[in-house]
């Protein structure tokens, strides 16, 4: 284990530390109102991405994990084809939608967030392509490819377009970002079929579970993995002052990379042996799984966020002094990622045991949440957004802790029983 958690560990910092020289190329190119357009773009795509996979990123690791533990490549081959289905037929309807919206609005071209929705599919199959190699048992080649080549790719166009003097606007920020996103889609999509037996016979496949697994999936994913891109999205909406939706996405971009460092370590590497624990009803070990990663992860959390927090106004400085003024946000949203870094293995847990109801419940009140929080503070600038999200997470990880307990009982309940 210690074996791939160093090569993880690196990745993610180096990734982060990639990602964060890019975002401070674009803040110091672009003025704070126009990085703000750039990345409620960004956040969007996230956010609409989701929806095209229909949850197949979390069918991917749940069935995928335990037919290639078995070498079962029907299955395998049947959840491709299920998958890239999907994708096609949700990516058709999203041209539709951008097609209709065009002919009653053609100024709307002209957007990021318009722009940037052509490339959404892209973003889909890379996500995708991503977690059907954990599924595989690659997290290194994994992480490497989709958390590191992706942010270098993205670096180094915007640096070449800032040095032929091409980057204007957010507009042409975000056709440099949508055009790497693609590029590095086609090697990782390469690089997950080129590890299984792509030509063969297929299972029947099985629609209406897995499609409804897969919208429960959905909503639980953007209801959990997206508030902060829907806070960002939110920014745009509730903030009257337009250089402060900047402030708050480079808050937002900071603690995210924080979450992503240490919680793509535990995705990459505990989530295809949480699916198999789940399979073979080992509560035993998955019970000592889970309330060791809250131990270790909440103390590893409470270190750094007292590190960073302390040097908040120097951090945000690197991106320019007028981003200074989100230091006390900062502060407030490193709280609420340590919350999520410490209880990360809840959510993909509800997934696996694949509680519905739950699920759509969950989701459906953390969306309405958010906006209802974020419409309440928005009056408190960039920190009444922030205490939203917080609130929002404590929400989220609340519910979740109990259900599980409750899944663990029911289950061992019915172990001794039987």
């Amino acid at each position: 284990m210690l074996k791939k958690i160093l090569p993880i560990l690196t990745i993610e910092i180096c990734s982060t530390l990639v990602f964060l020289c890019f975002v401070a190329l674009l803040t110091n190119s672009l003025s704070a109102e126009e990085y703000g357009d750039y990345a409620s773009a960004y956040s969007f795509v996230y956010f609409v991405f989701l929806i095209l996979l229909i949850g197949s990123d979390a069918l991917s690791l749940k069935e995928i994990s335990p037919s290639y533990d078995s070498n079962d490549s029907k299955g395998i081959r049947t959840q491709f084809v299920y998958f890239l289905i999907v994708i096609l037929a949700t990516s058709l309807c999203l041209y539709s939608c951008i097609g209709i919206y065009f002919l009653y609005t053609p100024t709307s071209i002209y957007h990021p967030i318009f722009i940037i929705s052509f490339f959404a599919p892209a973003f889909a199959f890379a996500y995708l392509s991503y977690c059907i190699l954990i599924a595989f048992k690659k997290p290194i080649l994994a992480s490497l490819l989709y958390s590191f080549f992706i942010p270098l790719s993205m670096l180094i166009a915007v640096y070449l377009a800032i040095k032929g003097g091409y980057l204007h606007d957010s507009e042409t920020a975000v056709v440099f970002v949508g055009s790497m996103w693609s590029v590095i889609t086609i090697l990782l999509i390469y690089k997950t079929i080129s590890k299984t037996e792509v030509f063969g016979s297929i299972n029947k496949i099985k629609w209406k579970p897995s499609l409804k697994l897969g919208i429960t999936s959905m909503l639980f994913s953007i209801g959990n993995w997206s508030l902060t891109d829907i806070s960002v999205v939110l920014s745009e909406v509730f903030l009257s002052n337009e250089s402060h939706v900047g402030v708050f996405s480079v808050v937002v971009v900071i603690t995210v990379l924080y979450r992503k460092i240490i919680g793509r370590v535990i995705f990459t590497l505990l989530s295809p042996e949480l699916a198999i624990l789940i399979k073979a009803n080992d509560i035993k070990a998955l019970k000592n799984m889970l309330f060791k990663s809250y131990l270790i992860l909440g103390a590893i959390t409470i270190v750094l966020t007292l590190i960073i927090s302390y040097f908040s106004k120097a951090i945000l400085s690197f991106y320019g002094l007028e981003y200074i003024i989100g230091s006390n946000s900062l502060v407030i949203m490193l709280l609420a990622q340590s919350i999520t870094i410490t209880f990360s293995l809840c959510t993909p847990t509800i997934n696996f045991y694949a509680k519905n109801r739950f699920i759509l419940v969950n989701s459906l009140m953390l969306i309405i949440s958010i906006i209802f929080l974020s419409f309440f503070f928005s009056g408190y600038g960039i920190q009444g957004l922030s205490i939203a999200y917080l609130i929002t997470i404590v929400l989220v990880y609340s519910s979740q802790i109990f259900y599980i307990h409750r899944i663990l009982l029911k289950e061992q309940s019915a172990i001794c029983n039987s």
